[in-house]
């Protein structure tokens, strides 16, 4: 019980310690994750701060690392789940990994 005590305490102490320009972007961030894909048709000015929190919580997955494309058009890594990317665009050494263990 102590140590869960002492990791909330630290915890509060970084968040308190953070650029107040950082904090901004990261709520702006909470507020559009909470307000795409299945909740997209809700009002902002409507959504409580716990509500934003909740969604955050139940968040999907990160993409994996095999679904990435390098492409040299556009000199960035591309996210294409499943298919090649318009382009000419290299796979990610895992989705290579991933294609030649599909034959064996």
């Amino acid at each position: 019980m102590r140590l869960q005590v002492v990791k909330e305490k630290v915890q509060f102490w970084i968040a308190w310690k953070m650029p107040r320009w950082l904090v901004y972007f990261c709520s702006v961030r909470l507020m559009a994750h909470a307000t795409q894909g299945e909740n997209g048709d809700t009002v902002v000015p409507e959504l409580t701060a716990m509500d934003a929190l909740k969604r955050w919580g139940k968040s999907s997955p990160e993409p994996e690392v095999s679904d990435w494309w390098w492409c040299k058009n556009y000199k960035k890594w591309v996210y294409s789940p499943g298919e090649k990317p318009f382009g000419d665009c290299t796979p990610s050494t895992l989705n290579i990994i991933r294609k030649r263990n599909e034959h064996f």
